[in-house]
Protein backbone atom coordinates (compact mmCIF):
# COMPACT_ATOMS: atom_id res chain seq x y z
CA UNK A 1 0.00 0.00 0.00
CA UNK A 2 3.13 2.48 0.61
CA UNK A 3 4.09 2.04 -2.85
CA UNK A 4 0.50 2.73 -4.15
CA UNK A 5 0.41 5.91 -2.44
CA UNK A 6 3.59 7.03 -2.93
CA UNK A 7 3.33 6.65 -6.65
CA UNK A 8 -0.13 8.08 -6.70
CA UNK A 9 1.13 11.28 -5.12
CA UNK A 10 4.27 10.76 -7.81
CA UNK A 11 1.33 10.98 -10.63
CA UNK A 12 -0.59 13.74 -9.14
CA UNK A 13 2.26 15.88 -8.91
CA UNK A 14 2.86 15.33 -12.68
CA UNK A 15 -0.45 16.23 -13.48
CA UNK A 16 -0.56 19.27 -11.53
CA UNK A 17 2.74 20.71 -13.71
CA UNK A 18 2.56 23.40 -15.87
CA UNK A 19 2.89 23.16 -19.45
CA UNK A 20 6.49 24.26 -19.54
CA UNK A 21 7.91 21.97 -16.99
CA UNK A 22 5.49 19.19 -19.24
CA UNK A 23 7.37 20.48 -22.39
CA UNK A 24 10.94 20.34 -20.92
CA UNK A 25 10.09 16.63 -19.58
CA UNK A 26 8.82 15.29 -23.06
CA UNK A 27 12.22 16.68 -24.34
CA UNK A 28 14.39 15.17 -21.92
CA UNK A 29 12.61 11.85 -22.74
CA UNK A 30 13.14 12.04 -26.72
CA UNK A 31 15.70 9.28 -27.32
CA UNK A 32 18.56 10.27 -30.31
CA UNK A 33 19.49 6.54 -30.58
CA UNK A 34 15.81 5.05 -31.51
CA UNK A 35 13.42 5.58 -34.66
CA UNK A 36 10.98 8.71 -34.78
CA UNK A 37 8.47 8.77 -37.22
CA UNK A 38 6.96 12.57 -37.56
CA UNK A 39 4.02 11.47 -39.53
CA UNK A 40 2.23 9.06 -37.21
CA UNK A 41 3.86 9.62 -34.40
CA UNK A 42 5.92 6.35 -33.23
CA UNK A 43 8.79 6.88 -30.82
CA UNK A 44 7.78 10.66 -30.41
CA UNK A 45 5.40 12.11 -27.77
CA UNK A 46 2.92 11.25 -29.59
CA UNK A 47 4.02 7.54 -29.03
CA UNK A 48 1.88 5.85 -26.07
CA UNK A 49 4.76 3.51 -25.95
CA UNK A 50 7.20 6.08 -25.03
CA UNK A 51 5.36 7.00 -21.36
CA UNK A 52 5.95 3.38 -19.79
CA UNK A 53 8.13 3.30 -17.04
CA UNK A 54 9.74 0.61 -14.76
CA UNK A 55 7.79 0.95 -11.38
CA UNK A 56 9.58 0.62 -8.09
CA UNK A 57 9.77 -2.27 -6.59
CA UNK A 58 7.55 -2.71 -3.92
CA UNK A 59 8.56 -5.73 -1.95
CA UNK A 60 6.37 -8.52 -0.64
CA UNK A 61 6.13 -8.56 3.03
CA UNK A 62 6.18 -11.71 5.09
CA UNK A 63 2.21 -11.44 6.67
CA UNK A 64 1.15 -11.50 2.74
CA UNK A 65 3.76 -14.13 2.10
CA UNK A 66 2.33 -16.09 4.96
CA UNK A 67 -1.50 -15.48 3.76
CA UNK A 68 -0.38 -16.55 -0.17
CA UNK A 69 1.23 -19.64 0.88
CA UNK A 70 -1.33 -20.98 3.37
CA UNK A 71 -4.55 -20.11 1.45
CA UNK A 72 -3.34 -20.26 -2.22
CA UNK A 73 -2.65 -23.97 -3.78
CA UNK A 74 -0.46 -22.28 -6.91
CA UNK A 75 1.92 -20.21 -4.87
CA UNK A 76 2.22 -23.03 -2.55
CA UNK A 77 3.35 -25.47 -6.04
CA UNK A 78 5.52 -22.92 -6.75
CA UNK A 79 7.60 -22.90 -3.31
CA UNK A 80 7.46 -26.48 -2.16
CA UNK A 81 7.73 -28.61 -5.58
CA UNK A 82 11.41 -28.09 -6.19
CA UNK A 83 11.98 -28.68 -2.91
CA UNK A 84 9.77 -31.79 -2.75
CA UNK A 85 11.46 -33.55 -5.75
CA UNK A 86 14.93 -32.79 -4.44
CA UNK A 87 14.32 -34.87 -1.39
CA UNK A 88 11.96 -37.13 -2.60
CA UNK A 89 14.22 -40.20 -3.10
CA UNK A 90 16.72 -39.00 0.38
CA UNK A 91 20.02 -38.76 0.54
CA UNK A 92 23.05 -40.98 1.96
CA UNK A 93 26.94 -40.91 2.78
CA UNK A 94 27.79 -44.01 2.03
CA UNK A 95 31.14 -43.86 2.67
CA UNK A 96 30.72 -43.13 6.37
CA UNK A 97 29.72 -46.05 8.64
CA UNK A 98 26.54 -45.01 10.82
CA UNK A 99 25.78 -41.09 10.36
CA UNK A 100 22.87 -42.30 7.52
CA UNK A 101 21.30 -44.05 10.90
CA UNK A 102 21.92 -40.90 13.02
CA UNK A 103 20.84 -38.90 10.25
CA UNK A 104 17.50 -40.67 10.33
CA UNK A 105 17.12 -40.26 14.44
CA UNK A 106 17.36 -36.59 14.29
CA UNK A 107 15.15 -36.75 11.07
CA UNK A 108 17.02 -34.42 8.95
CA UNK A 109 15.29 -34.98 5.96
CA UNK A 110 11.53 -33.12 7.44
CA UNK A 111 14.32 -30.65 9.18
CA UNK A 112 15.79 -29.95 5.71
CA UNK A 113 12.23 -29.88 3.80
CA UNK A 114 11.20 -27.44 5.92
CA UNK A 115 14.13 -24.90 6.40
CA UNK A 116 14.45 -25.07 2.69
CA UNK A 117 10.77 -24.26 1.96
CA UNK A 118 10.43 -20.99 4.47
CA UNK A 119 14.52 -20.53 3.04
CA UNK A 120 12.42 -20.27 -0.69
CA UNK A 121 9.17 -18.18 1.10
CA UNK A 122 10.17 -15.86 2.94
CA UNK A 123 13.91 -15.38 1.91
CA UNK A 124 15.13 -16.93 5.38
CA UNK A 125 14.88 -20.06 6.61
CA UNK A 126 17.05 -21.97 9.67
CA UNK A 127 17.48 -25.17 11.57
CA UNK A 128 19.10 -23.76 14.81
CA UNK A 129 21.23 -25.85 16.34
CA UNK A 130 20.85 -26.13 20.12
CA UNK A 131 24.30 -27.29 22.16
CA UNK A 132 26.48 -26.57 24.89
CA UNK A 133 27.65 -23.42 25.75
CA UNK A 134 26.30 -19.65 25.48
CA UNK A 135 24.01 -19.28 22.46
CA UNK A 136 25.47 -15.87 21.30
CA UNK A 137 29.23 -17.24 20.89
CA UNK A 138 30.07 -19.19 17.98
CA UNK A 139 29.95 -22.97 17.23
CA UNK A 140 33.27 -25.35 17.31
CA UNK A 141 32.42 -28.22 15.96
CA UNK A 142 35.99 -29.41 16.17
CA UNK A 143 35.43 -28.88 20.09
CA UNK A 144 31.69 -30.77 20.24
CA UNK A 145 31.75 -33.76 21.91
CA UNK A 146 29.32 -36.69 21.53
CA UNK A 147 25.30 -36.31 23.53
CA UNK A 148 25.88 -32.18 23.18
CA UNK A 149 23.09 -31.57 20.63
CA UNK A 150 20.27 -30.97 22.69
CA UNK A 151 17.96 -30.04 19.73
CA UNK A 152 17.62 -29.21 15.84
CA UNK A 153 14.65 -26.45 15.82
CA UNK A 154 13.47 -24.87 12.95
CA UNK A 155 13.24 -20.75 12.39
CA UNK A 156 11.79 -18.42 9.19
CA UNK A 157 12.31 -14.98 8.77
CA UNK A 158 9.76 -14.13 11.53
CA UNK A 159 11.40 -15.43 13.98
CA UNK A 160 14.58 -13.66 13.20
CA UNK A 161 15.92 -10.36 12.81
CA UNK A 162 19.83 -9.57 12.17
CA UNK A 163 20.96 -7.99 15.51
CA UNK A 164 24.95 -7.12 14.42
CA UNK A 165 26.81 -7.90 11.00
CA UNK A 166 30.95 -9.13 10.99
CA UNK A 167 32.90 -5.64 10.71
CA UNK A 168 36.30 -7.29 10.69
CA UNK A 169 38.10 -7.37 6.95
CA UNK A 170 40.40 -9.91 7.88
CA UNK A 171 37.37 -12.19 8.68
CA UNK A 172 35.99 -14.74 6.29
CA UNK A 173 32.52 -13.61 7.02
CA UNK A 174 32.85 -9.64 6.40
CA UNK A 175 29.74 -7.94 5.73
CA UNK A 176 27.37 -11.05 6.67
CA UNK A 177 25.49 -11.11 10.14
CA UNK A 178 27.16 -11.99 12.86
CA UNK A 179 24.24 -12.28 15.80
CA UNK A 180 20.70 -12.74 15.00
CA UNK A 181 17.94 -11.98 17.45
CA UNK A 182 15.42 -14.94 17.89
CA UNK A 183 11.91 -13.52 18.86
CA UNK A 184 9.84 -16.83 19.90
CA UNK A 185 5.98 -17.03 20.01
CA UNK A 186 5.88 -16.63 23.63
CA UNK A 187 7.85 -13.02 23.98
CA UNK A 188 10.86 -14.52 24.71
CA UNK A 189 13.85 -12.98 23.19
CA UNK A 190 17.93 -14.41 22.97
CA UNK A 191 20.80 -13.37 20.84
CA UNK A 192 22.34 -16.36 18.15
CA UNK A 193 25.71 -17.18 16.81
CA UNK A 194 25.42 -16.81 13.17
CA UNK A 195 27.64 -20.22 13.42
CA UNK A 196 24.67 -21.78 15.60
CA UNK A 197 21.99 -21.51 12.39
CA UNK A 198 22.54 -23.36 8.78
CA UNK A 199 20.66 -20.95 7.05
CA UNK A 200 18.49 -21.10 3.79
CA UNK A 201 18.16 -18.07 2.07
CA UNK A 202 15.43 -17.32 -1.06
CA UNK A 203 15.76 -15.86 -4.83
CA UNK A 204 19.52 -13.92 -5.84
CA UNK A 205 18.86 -10.61 -4.42
CA UNK A 206 21.30 -7.28 -4.67
CA UNK A 207 22.72 -5.91 -1.54
CA UNK A 208 20.38 -2.55 -2.40
CA UNK A 209 17.37 -4.30 -2.20
CA UNK A 210 18.58 -6.93 1.32
CA UNK A 211 18.94 -3.73 2.66
CA UNK A 212 15.88 -2.58 1.93
CA UNK A 213 14.49 -5.66 2.85
CA UNK A 214 15.96 -5.81 6.80
CA UNK A 215 19.19 -7.72 5.53
CA UNK A 216 17.40 -10.80 3.87
CA UNK A 217 16.56 -12.26 0.23
CA UNK A 218 13.89 -12.07 -1.34
CA UNK A 219 11.33 -14.60 -1.62
CA UNK A 220 10.66 -17.07 -4.62
CA UNK A 221 6.89 -15.68 -4.61
CA UNK A 222 8.29 -11.69 -5.54
CA UNK A 223 8.56 -11.90 -9.42
CA UNK A 224 5.49 -13.80 -10.40
CA UNK A 225 2.85 -12.55 -7.54
CA UNK A 226 1.40 -9.89 -10.07
CA UNK A 227 1.34 -12.59 -12.81
CA UNK A 228 -0.51 -15.28 -10.09
CA UNK A 229 -2.68 -12.20 -8.60
CA UNK A 230 -3.75 -11.92 -12.76
CA UNK A 231 -4.21 -15.84 -13.47
CA UNK A 232 -6.54 -16.18 -9.76
CA UNK A 233 -8.71 -13.29 -11.07
CA UNK A 234 -8.89 -14.44 -14.96
CA UNK A 235 -10.42 -18.19 -12.63
CA UNK A 236 -12.66 -16.35 -11.11
CA UNK A 237 -13.98 -14.45 -13.85
CA UNK A 238 -14.67 -17.32 -15.88
CA UNK A 239 -16.03 -18.98 -13.16
CA UNK A 240 -18.44 -16.10 -12.72
CA UNK A 241 -19.09 -16.47 -16.32
CA UNK A 242 -20.40 -20.18 -15.70
CA UNK A 243 -22.53 -19.13 -13.17
CA UNK A 244 -24.18 -16.74 -15.21
CA UNK A 245 -24.02 -19.17 -18.36
CA UNK A 246 -28.12 -19.30 -17.93
CA UNK A 247 -30.34 -16.77 -16.19
CA UNK A 248 -33.79 -16.79 -15.04
CA UNK A 249 -36.00 -13.70 -16.32
CA UNK A 250 -38.98 -12.68 -14.29
CA UNK A 251 -41.01 -10.42 -15.99
CA UNK A 252 -44.10 -8.44 -14.14
CA UNK A 253 -46.47 -6.27 -15.70
CA UNK A 254 -46.39 -2.89 -12.78
CA UNK A 255 -43.41 -4.19 -11.00
CA UNK A 256 -42.18 -0.87 -10.36
CA UNK A 257 -45.70 0.39 -9.06
CA UNK A 258 -45.96 -2.56 -6.44
CA UNK A 259 -42.92 -1.56 -5.31
CA UNK A 260 -43.70 2.12 -5.11
CA UNK A 261 -46.85 0.97 -3.43
CA UNK A 262 -45.31 -1.18 -0.67
CA UNK A 263 -46.49 -4.29 -2.10
CA UNK A 264 -42.71 -5.24 -2.19
CA UNK A 265 -43.20 -9.14 -0.06
CA UNK A 266 -46.47 -9.84 -2.36
CA UNK A 267 -43.81 -9.09 -5.11
CA UNK A 268 -41.29 -11.28 -3.43
CA UNK A 269 -43.57 -13.98 -2.39
CA UNK A 270 -44.78 -14.54 -6.17
CA UNK A 271 -41.33 -14.95 -7.66
CA UNK A 272 -40.48 -17.07 -5.10
CA UNK A 273 -43.85 -19.12 -5.51
CA UNK A 274 -42.58 -19.41 -9.42
CA UNK A 275 -38.76 -20.45 -9.07
CA UNK A 276 -40.03 -22.99 -6.33
CA UNK A 277 -42.49 -24.50 -8.89
CA UNK A 278 -39.63 -24.56 -11.34
CA UNK A 279 -37.44 -26.22 -9.34
CA UNK A 280 -39.57 -29.08 -8.19
CA UNK A 281 -42.86 -29.62 -11.44
CA UNK A 282 -39.73 -28.00 -13.92
CA UNK A 283 -43.22 -26.26 -15.39
CA UNK A 284 -43.35 -22.48 -14.73
CA UNK A 285 -47.49 -21.31 -14.49
CA UNK A 286 -47.64 -17.50 -14.61
CA UNK A 287 -50.79 -14.96 -15.55
CA UNK A 288 -50.79 -15.06 -19.13
CA UNK A 289 -51.46 -11.37 -19.73
CA UNK A 290 -49.74 -9.55 -16.68
CA UNK A 291 -46.01 -11.99 -16.35
CA UNK A 292 -43.54 -13.59 -18.31
CA UNK A 293 -40.38 -15.65 -17.64
CA UNK A 294 -37.46 -16.68 -20.30
CA UNK A 295 -34.02 -17.75 -19.76
CA UNK A 296 -31.07 -15.48 -20.69
CA UNK A 297 -29.34 -17.78 -23.96
CA UNK A 298 -25.99 -19.24 -22.29
CA UNK A 299 -23.11 -16.59 -23.09
CA UNK A 300 -20.47 -17.74 -25.76
CA UNK A 301 -17.44 -18.83 -23.47
CA UNK A 302 -15.74 -20.16 -26.52
CA UNK A 303 -12.75 -18.38 -26.70
CA UNK A 304 -12.00 -18.23 -22.78
CA UNK A 305 -10.36 -21.65 -22.85
CA UNK A 306 -7.26 -20.72 -25.46
CA UNK A 307 -6.84 -17.65 -23.44
CA UNK A 308 -6.93 -18.52 -20.10
CA UNK A 309 -4.49 -22.00 -20.97
CA UNK A 310 -2.01 -18.80 -21.91
CA UNK A 311 -2.60 -16.97 -18.75
CA UNK A 312 -1.59 -20.59 -17.05
CA UNK A 313 1.57 -20.69 -19.39
CA UNK A 314 2.33 -17.10 -18.33
CA UNK A 315 2.44 -18.30 -14.69
CA UNK A 316 4.19 -20.90 -15.02
CA UNK A 317 7.17 -18.86 -17.50
CA UNK A 318 6.88 -16.78 -14.56
CA UNK A 319 7.09 -19.78 -11.97
CA UNK A 320 10.37 -20.92 -13.75
CA UNK A 321 8.54 -24.34 -14.08
CA UNK A 322 6.62 -26.82 -16.71
CA UNK A 323 2.75 -26.39 -16.80
CA UNK A 324 2.41 -29.71 -16.11
CA UNK A 325 4.31 -29.90 -12.82
CA UNK A 326 2.45 -26.72 -11.72
CA UNK A 327 -1.02 -27.24 -12.53
CA UNK A 328 -0.36 -31.19 -11.45
CA UNK A 329 -2.30 -32.47 -14.84
CA UNK A 330 -0.72 -35.00 -17.49
CA UNK A 331 1.14 -33.30 -20.36
CA UNK A 332 -0.53 -33.67 -23.89
CA UNK A 333 -0.34 -31.41 -26.93
CA UNK A 334 2.33 -32.20 -29.48
CA UNK A 335 4.85 -33.27 -27.30
CA UNK A 336 2.98 -35.85 -25.67
CA UNK A 337 4.88 -37.23 -23.91
CA UNK A 338 6.53 -34.31 -21.42
CA UNK A 339 9.76 -35.87 -22.34
CA UNK A 340 11.46 -32.74 -22.69
CA UNK A 341 9.55 -30.78 -19.99
CA UNK A 342 10.88 -33.46 -17.68
CA UNK A 343 14.16 -33.24 -18.09
CA UNK A 344 14.32 -29.87 -18.29
CA UNK A 345 12.64 -29.55 -14.43
CA UNK A 346 14.62 -32.60 -13.14
CA UNK A 347 17.47 -30.16 -14.45
CA UNK A 348 16.10 -27.35 -12.11
CA UNK A 349 15.88 -29.95 -9.27
CA UNK A 350 19.51 -31.16 -9.17
CA UNK A 351 20.49 -27.52 -9.51
CA UNK A 352 18.61 -27.04 -5.92
CA UNK A 353 20.46 -30.01 -4.70
CA UNK A 354 23.54 -28.00 -5.65
CA UNK A 355 23.04 -24.72 -5.14
CA UNK A 356 20.28 -24.32 -2.61
CA UNK A 357 20.75 -27.76 -0.21
CA UNK A 358 24.01 -29.43 -0.16
CA UNK A 359 25.87 -27.26 1.98
CA UNK A 360 23.14 -27.05 4.33
CA UNK A 361 22.67 -30.41 4.14
CA UNK A 362 27.01 -31.26 4.92
CA UNK A 363 27.21 -28.95 7.81
CA UNK A 364 23.86 -30.81 9.48
CA UNK A 365 25.88 -33.53 8.64
CA UNK A 366 28.88 -33.15 10.41
CA UNK A 367 27.08 -31.51 13.58
CA UNK A 368 25.28 -35.20 14.01
CA UNK A 369 28.27 -36.92 13.14
CA UNK A 370 30.07 -34.65 16.02
CA UNK A 371 27.21 -35.64 18.66
CA UNK A 372 27.33 -38.88 17.38
CA UNK A 373 30.92 -39.67 17.82
CA UNK A 374 31.27 -40.26 14.39
CA UNK A 375 34.64 -39.21 12.54
CA UNK A 376 34.37 -37.38 9.21
CA UNK A 377 37.03 -36.06 6.96
CA UNK A 378 37.22 -32.79 5.14
CA UNK A 379 36.00 -34.68 1.72
CA UNK A 380 32.72 -35.92 2.78
CA UNK A 381 30.19 -35.95 -0.03
CA UNK A 382 26.52 -36.78 -0.25
CA UNK A 383 25.07 -39.16 -2.75
CA UNK A 384 21.95 -38.13 -4.30
CA UNK A 385 19.64 -40.90 -5.49
CA UNK A 386 18.51 -40.27 -9.72
CA UNK A 387 15.82 -38.44 -10.15
CA UNK A 388 14.67 -40.10 -13.20
CA UNK A 389 13.01 -43.13 -12.45
CA UNK A 390 11.96 -45.55 -15.70
CA UNK A 391 8.34 -47.29 -15.70
CA UNK A 392 8.39 -51.37 -15.43
CA UNK A 393 8.09 -51.26 -19.27
CA UNK A 394 11.22 -48.92 -19.58
CA UNK A 395 13.44 -50.83 -16.91
CA UNK A 396 12.27 -54.37 -18.83
CA UNK A 397 13.61 -53.06 -22.32
CA UNK A 398 16.81 -51.82 -20.07
CA UNK A 399 17.12 -54.99 -18.91
CA UNK A 400 16.47 -57.12 -22.51
CA UNK A 401 19.58 -55.17 -23.60
CA UNK A 402 21.91 -55.92 -21.00
CA UNK A 403 21.32 -59.36 -21.08
CA UNK A 404 22.19 -58.92 -25.38
CA UNK A 405 25.29 -57.05 -24.82
CA UNK A 406 26.24 -59.82 -21.85
CA UNK A 407 25.60 -62.67 -24.51
CA UNK A 408 28.28 -60.62 -27.16
CA UNK A 409 30.47 -60.30 -24.88
CA UNK A 410 30.34 -64.17 -23.34
CA UNK A 411 29.79 -65.52 -26.84
CA UNK A 412 33.18 -63.49 -27.86
CA UNK A 413 35.24 -64.34 -25.37
CA UNK A 414 35.09 -61.05 -23.17
CA UNK A 415 33.58 -62.17 -20.45
CA UNK A 416 33.07 -65.90 -19.06
CA UNK A 417 29.37 -66.61 -17.98
CA UNK A 418 30.09 -66.94 -14.29
CA UNK A 419 31.93 -63.61 -13.89
CA UNK A 420 28.69 -61.91 -15.57
CA UNK A 421 26.48 -64.14 -13.28
CA UNK A 422 28.66 -62.67 -9.58
CA UNK A 423 28.87 -59.19 -11.48
CA UNK A 424 24.80 -58.57 -11.80
CA UNK A 425 23.19 -61.09 -9.39
CA UNK A 426 25.46 -61.60 -6.71
CA UNK A 427 24.06 -58.81 -4.48
CA UNK A 428 20.41 -59.26 -5.46
CA UNK A 429 18.11 -61.19 -2.80
CA UNK A 430 16.19 -62.73 -5.36
CA UNK A 431 18.74 -65.04 -6.60
CA UNK A 432 20.35 -65.68 -3.08
CA UNK A 433 19.06 -68.63 -2.76
CA UNK A 434 18.85 -69.90 -6.30
CA UNK A 435 22.26 -69.59 -7.37
CA UNK A 436 25.59 -71.07 -5.69
CA UNK A 437 28.13 -67.78 -6.15
CA UNK A 438 30.42 -70.10 -4.04
CA UNK A 439 30.68 -72.36 -6.59
CA UNK A 440 30.79 -70.28 -9.31
CA UNK A 441 33.78 -68.61 -7.52
CA UNK A 442 35.37 -71.75 -7.55
CA UNK A 443 35.26 -72.22 -10.94
CA UNK A 444 36.87 -68.65 -11.53
CA UNK A 445 39.48 -69.61 -9.73
CA UNK A 446 42.88 -70.83 -11.99
CA UNK A 447 43.36 -74.66 -11.21
CA UNK A 448 47.07 -75.17 -9.50
CA UNK A 449 49.33 -76.92 -12.25
CA UNK A 450 49.70 -80.74 -11.96
CA UNK A 451 53.37 -81.51 -10.75
CA UNK A 452 55.54 -83.14 -13.21
CA UNK A 453 56.40 -86.59 -12.47
CA UNK A 454 59.86 -88.29 -13.35
CA UNK A 455 60.00 -91.07 -16.26
CA UNK A 456 61.84 -94.19 -15.31
CA UNK A 457 64.71 -94.65 -17.06
CA UNK A 458 65.30 -90.98 -18.44
CA UNK A 459 67.63 -89.29 -15.86
CA UNK A 460 67.42 -85.23 -16.18
CA UNK A 461 70.38 -83.54 -17.88
CA UNK A 462 73.05 -82.30 -14.93
CA UNK A 463 74.41 -78.71 -15.25
CA UNK A 464 78.04 -78.95 -16.34
CA UNK A 465 79.48 -76.93 -13.33
CA UNK A 466 78.10 -79.69 -10.82
CA UNK A 467 80.08 -82.46 -12.66
CA UNK A 468 82.97 -80.76 -12.67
Amino acid sequence: MLCLRVAFKDRLKEAFAGASSFREDMARQVRADSWINAITGLGGSRDKSTRSAVAALCVVQPVELEALYHGNDLAARIVDAVVDDALRGGFSFPGVEGLDDALRAQKAGALLKEARKWGRLYGMGAILIGSDGPMDEPLDLDTMGPDSLRYLMVLDRQSLSIADHDEDPESETYGEPRTFRLQTMRGESQLIHASRLIQFGGALTSERIKTRNEGFDLSVLQRPSSVLRDTDQSWRSVMLMIQDMSQAVFAIDGLIDMIAEGEKDTMLARMEVVDMARSVARAVVIDAEAESFTHQGAANIGGVEPVLSMVFQRLASAAGMPLTKLMGMSPGGMNATGESDTRHWYDSVQAERDEGIEDGLLRLARVVAADAGIAVGDDLDVDWPSLWQPSPAEQADLDKKEAETDKIRIDSGVLEPEEVTLAKLQDDPLYADVIDFKAREEALAEPEPEPILPVPGLEPPQDETEEE
